[in-house]
């Protein structure tokens, strides 16, 4: 990680300023020098920028402010005993259409706020601002405004100096970039058994301005971060990190066979090599233990199964599905947690699927109607009276009892809900666990928030980012760029069905449309289909998405729509969600359970 950002945007570069009268210059690669002129007062010297992305994340702005003052007459020259001097400069965001400046504090406001600072010849100031994240995108400038003095007439030359020595920025991304190299999942849930799988090197985190942040990353053709891969000639783009996890589990999660005896073979056989029966057994083997015997050019070995690595599972002839249950109770709505589906009954009992065993084992049961929402690594259930969020065990990791029956869910270990704006009327999104630290120029609420419009009728959510549904249109909080409560507001008639780093998926009023995200505040619409979508879920390289009994599947490389069979699905079964699972797709009805077999 770079520790100061501000030496990659090219502030020591004077061919980077907007300075004709050269009242800026370098004393040393890391200090500014600027330079008093009495003739020019009110002007300004400007570093052109550089551009940065709105974020989110807290920053430390540190520096050194120093004056000095030059004096000469055709009887010498000499420095004053002391001197006080009064300094303007600023740090200010140009954007496509306001510009945000920072204010001591380290908040930020539209109106020209030039920082002033009383300082001595004999004391050096030393400031440290915690900056409140970009608020907006655009570009990043330093400015000097010329109050100083400065003056010669051939006899007597004086000008008064400022100092900017060390000038640093550091961004706190927090635990994102440990997290993007290392994955803990779920491997066994019957023994609660979690694997975590760490690689040295992975994708950076998909953050803004992860180029002036990391040094080290992967790139596309067009030189920008990428976090995409597939395997060769395949379509399972996923990242780094969750194709080795994808990898893993396929291998680990269930039993496997050991076989031990005597291998004969001319081919080389080493503790890397993997073997095939897809004649009898229909398995693969790695080498658990190896021994040679040259003799008699054979090999003592024991084999451990790797019970994923054929498929085993084919659909009925014509189909292109498998059904996994048959349920004794009819589904009212169906979420994921991890690598598990979460099952809401129409009576009000929650159920867990897992995808690996195939068991569905019932977590509680309600006499009143509830809701569930997802959640990160959890599940929120809404019952009236409280608000609980659950593991994919069972267990009740965070609760808030309070009177409630709207949307809820769980992101950067707080929960988040729906609130009123009480007399003030209308709502918005809420942390009420949160504690707002009020800043000086603050009225009101101690926080920035969008008042969301309409009623609200759902809630989808991705790694960071809450997608709010209402009766009008939709709302994005991605807390790695929406300070406080804010949000991003999408266009009339629109309903997020599905969200990622990658696409968004939602309807307008007569189409469904599949974005692809070219960063975290821009996209492309890249797809759209006539009719609206009942669910939709995604992958890096496909979308799935249902309308009525109907499934398709899109193809991002191949811009191509396929049709998914599911002949067994019943009419009188309609869906209830479609989801990704370690690059399988599973369809929920209200009474089975399929996997499709591409």
């Amino acid at each position: 990680m770079m520790t100061n950002i501000i030496s990659q945007m090219g502030i020591y570069d004077l061919s980077n300023w907007n300075d004709p009268e050269e009242f800026v210059m370098l004393s040393n690669e890391s200090s500014l020098r600027f330079t008093g002129d009495s003739d020019r007062q009110g002007w300004v010297a400007e570093f052109r920028g550089y551009p940065i992305q709105q974020c989110s994340y807290k920053m430390t702005m540190e520096y050194t402010l120093k004056i000095g003052v030059n004096r000469y007459s055709s009887l010498g020259g000499y420095r004053p005993a002391d001197l006080e001097l009064i300094v303007q400069y600023g740090f200010k965001i140009v954007g496509a259409d306001k510009t945000m400046w920072l204010m001591d504090d380290g908040s930020w406001t539209t109106r020209e706020e030039f920082m002033e600072d009383k300082i001595k010849l004999s004391v050096d100031v030393n400031k440290k601002i915690e900056v409140s994240g970009f608020p907006i995108s655009g570009r990043f400038v330093m400015v000097f405004k010329q109050n100083l003095k400065g003056y010669s007439n051939g006899r007597n030359v004086y000008s008064e100096i400022l100092y900017v020595n060390d000038l640093r920025m550091e961004i706190d991304t927090g635990d994102d970039y440990e997290n993007s190299l290392k994955y803990e999942v779920v491997s066994n849930p019957a023994n609660n058994v979690d694997m975590s799988v760490s690689l040295p090197i992975a994708d950076i985190p998909n953050i803004p301005n992860d180029q002036l942040i990391y040094s080290l990353y992967f790139t596309n053709s067009a030189g920008k971060p990428t976090r995409m891969w597939r395997s060769k000639g395949g379509n399972d783009y996923n990242s780094l990190v969750n194709h080795i996890v994808a990898c893993a589990l396929r291998y680990k999660q269930l039993p496997g066979k050991r076989i031990g005896g005597e291998m004969f073979t001319g081919k080389h056989i080493d503790m890397n090599t993997v073997v095939q029966d897809d004649k009898y057994l229909r398995s693969g083997f790695y080498v658990n233990s190896i021994e040679l015997n040259c003799l008699q050019d054979g090999y003592n070995s024991e084999l451990v199964e790797m019970p994923g690595l054929l498929r085993k599972e084919l659909p009925p002839v014509g189909d292109d599905c498998i059904k996994l249950h048959e349920l004794p109770f009819r589904i009212a709505k169906a979420i994921r947690c991890v690598n598990q589906i979460i099952l809401l009954s129409s009576d009000n009992s929650i159920y867990t699927y897992d995808t690996v065993s195939g068991y569905i084992t019932r977590l509680f049961s309600f006499v009143k109607a509830v809701q569930i929402y997802p959640a990160d690594n959890a599940f929120a259930i809404v019952d009236g009276a409280s608000v609980r969020i659950v593991d994919y065990r069972g267990v009740v990791i965070r609760q808030r009892i309070q009177e409630y029956s709207g949307v809820a869910t769980f992101m950067n270990k707080y929960i988040y809900m729906v609130a009123s704006l009480g007399s003030r009327g209308g709502k918005s999104l809420s942390r009420p666990e949160y504690r707002y630290v009020y800043t000086s120029y603050r009225r009101g609420y101690g926080y920035d928030y969008t008042a969301i419009a309409g009623d609200v009728i759902g809630l989808e959510k991705s790694f960071s980012t809450i997608a709010i549904n209402t009766t009008t249109k939709a709302y994005l909080h991605d807390c790695r760029i929406n300070m406080d409560m804010l949000m991003t507001t999408l266009e009339d008639g629109t309903e997020v069905k599905s969200v990622s780093d990658y696409f968004i998926c939602q309807n307008s009023p007569t189409l469904f449309k599949i974005y692809r995200r070219d960063s975290l505040l821009d996209s492309t619409l890249v797809k759209s289909h006539s009719g609206r979508a009942d669910f939709a879920d995604h992958t890096l390289g496909e979308v799935a998405f249902s309308q009525g009994n109907t499934i398709r599947i899109w193809t991002y490389r191949t811009n191509t729509t396929r049709t998914i069979k599911n002949l067994a699905g019943k009419v009188d079964s309609p869906i209830k969600g479609l989801f990704y699972i370690n690059g399988e797709l599973y369809i929920i009805r209200q009474t089975q359970i399929f996997k499709y077999i591409p």
